[in-house]
Parts: structure tokens; C-alpha cells; sequence
């Protein structure tokens, strides 16, 4: 072998070695969900990947880019990594890697409320040809479904039909989305004891110290409930004991839902200045965040939106909004606590 047929061999097998440990090392910081240092483990394994021209390993490498991103919330690099990993798939005819760039797409559509492009990619995804092993798949995109949902009777159904699956394949992680998801939809006025059960499983199937996030989430929904049926005083405290958790984890988006929860429990008590401050923050996350509230709870905030504003003079309502727009997180968060 010559020596320039050895060096070029010596160069691009140390090139593909550093590759995959650069790859290994951002799945297992995907695995301590520390994103900011798989992020560009990813980023320059993606490099070396395509250098290599192995394709094979650049459509992976999109997908989780594009999964980074989203968790990281910028959105506009997370659909170009998923946007690419679709051409590219198209292209190699990769029907496997198709609908999971399909439905991470459609992900991050719904986040930005992108209605329409979310469903044109699910039904898309839902098109190409079922294998028996893609069922997660579906169920995936048949989750999503739920979260675009115009009405809560339609998320519940798709919610329902994902959750069907994830319990036939034994899926711990859907299983509980599904589960928090489904105690979501609940509206005022309606029998939430459907929503009650489906909670109260997902509490019991949370890990201490493993699923605080996803119990979090439970804890506000068990809010909602209780609020929806005039225990103001127990919905506070469910509120207050997610916001702890949601504080400690950072998690803006939603500490928004728990803001919006304790802005309508302030309305119903006639605390009209508190529930615009409230509202005011929510808002605020939300445009920051780029993260609009789903079209199915859009009809209950208009309601709430309109209370707050029946109980102050157009003056004083602006006031608050604009007070507890401008007020950092942790302090709104502390006003909540010591109320």
C-alpha cells in the first residue's frame, strides 16, 4: 500500500473513531438530559459524519439534533436539522427515518402554533406504509395529534388511542404522557372523574426523583380539577406544591400553566388586580419562549381573560398586566407562595 493510500486510511479512521465517541458521549449527556453538553458533541459528530460521507449515521444524527434543540428551545435550528433529516430521507427512500423526522417536525410546529404544517405532517406520517414494528410511531403521532387538538373531546380520543398502544407495548414513558395528558382535558362544568383516575395513576406510576417534571404537571392538572370544582383552597395548594418542583427545574413553559391556573382561581375569588398581574407573567413566558398556549385551552383563558377584566376599570387592568409582565419569574412565583 502506498504511503499516501496509508495515511489517508490512518486519517479517516481516527476521523470516524473520534465520530462515534463524540456521538456516544452526547447520547449518554442526553441520558443525564444535559443538553448543553450533548449539544455540540452532536453538532461536530454530525461534522465528521458527513466528512466521512456516511450517510447512514448523518439522518440519526438529525434526529437528535433536532430532539437538542427543541429541549434547548430554539426551535428555528431544530427544524432545519429535522427539515434536512426529511430531504435526506426522501432522497435514500429511509421510510424508517422518514416519519420519526416527520412527527419531530410536527412537534415542533404544534410548539409554535403551527396548526396546520403539525397536522399535514402527521397525516403524512400516517400515510406511509404500517409495519408492525412502527406502532410506537403511531402512537407517537397519534399523541401529538391530541396536543394540536381544536376541542378536548378530540385530543381525548387521539390521547385514548395512543395510550391503547403504549399499554399493549408496555411503553413507561408513553403510558405516562398519555396518562397526564388525558387528565388535561378537563373543562369546567364537565365530570372530571375520568380525568381524576387518570391522574392519580400517573402519580403512582411516577419514580421519586426521576419523573419531579412529569409530576409537576399531574399536580396542575389536579388543580385545574379541584378549581373546576369550586375547592379553591385545595387547588392552591396543588398549584403551590407544582410550582415548587416546576421552580426548581426551571421549567418556564410550565410554570406558565400554573400561573394561568392561579390567575383564574384568583378571579373566581374576585381578585381582579392579582389575576391580571398573573396573566400578565404568563404571557410574557409565553412570547419569550415562543410557546402559545394549545388552541383546545384557548377557549377556557378567553374566559377567564374576560372575568379579570369585568372585575377593574381598563386603567388599573393595564397597570397589573403590564406590572406582572415586566416582573422576573421567581419573584411572581414568590408572590404565589406567600399569598
Amino acid at each position: 500500500m502506498s504511503d499516501w493510500r496509508i495515511w489517508v486510511k490512518r486519517k479517516f479512521s481516527g476521523i470516524q473513531g473520534q465520530a462515534v465517541r463524540n456521538f456516544q458521549e452526547a447520547n449518554a449527556a442526553c441520558t443525564r438530559k444535559n443538553y448543553a453538553v450533548a449539544l455540540p458533541l452532536y453538532e461536530e459528530s454530525l461534522q465528521q459524519f458527513r466528512q466521512l460521507q456516511q450517510w447512514d449515521m448523518v439522518l440519526p444524527l438529525r434526529l437528535h439534533l433536532g430532539d437538542v434543540n427543541r429541549l434547548a428551545g430554539d426551535y428555528a435550528a431544530a427544524r432545519t436539522h429535522l427539515e434536512q433529516a426529511i430531504s435526506l430521507a426522501r432522497t435514500q427512500k429511509h421510510n424508517d427515518y422518514l416519519d420519526a423526522a416527520l412527527i419531530r417536525l410536527a412537534t415542533v410546529a404544534g410548539l409554535q402554533g403551527e396548526y396546520g404544517l403539525a397536522a399535514r405532517l402527521c397525516a403524512e406520517c400516517l400515510q406511509l406504509e404500517p409495519l408492525p414494528e412502527k406502532e410506537l410511531e403511531y402512537a407517537a403521532t397519534q399523541f401529538l395529534l391530541g396536543s394540536i387538538s381544536k376541542t378536548m373531546a378530540e385530543g381525548r380520543a387521539h390521547f385514548e388511542r395512543a395510550l391503547e398502544i403504549y399499554r399493549e407495548r408496555e411503553h413507561r414513558e408513553g403510558i405516562l404522557d398519555c396518562l397526564c395528558s388525558l387528565g388535561h382535558c378537563t373543562e369546567p362544568g364537565q365530570d372530571s372523574s375520568p380525568q381524576r383516575v387518570w391522574l392519580q395513576e400517573c402519580l403512582e406510576l411516577c419514580e421519586p426523583h426521576e419523573d419531579e417534571r412529569l409530576s409537576s404537571y399531574v399536580l396542575n392538572n389536579l388543580g385545574n380539577i379541584e378549581r373546576f370544582e369550586g375547592q379553591l383552597d385545595r387547588a392552591l395548594e396543588l398549584y403551590r406544591d407544582s410550582l415548587r418542583i416546576k421552580q426548581r427545574l426551571d421549567d418556564e413553559w410550565a410554570i406558565a400553566y400554573t400561573l394561568e391556573g392561579c390567575a383564574a382561581l384568583a378571579a373566581a375569588r374576585r381578585e381582579g388586580a392579582i389575576a391580571a398581574r398573573l396573566l400578565g407573567n404568563a404571557s410574557a413566558i409565553r412570547k419569550r419562549l415562543g410557546r402559545p398556549l394549545e388552541r383546545q385551552k384557548q377557549p377556557e383563558y378567553d374566559a377567564v381573560l374576560a372575568e379579570v377584566r369585568e372585575l377593574l376599570p381598563a386603567a388599573e387592568f393595564e397597570v397589573a398586566w403590564e406590572g406582572g409582565r415586566t416582573l422576573p419569574v421567581s419573584l411572581i412565583v414568590a408572590e404565589v407562595m406567600e399569598e
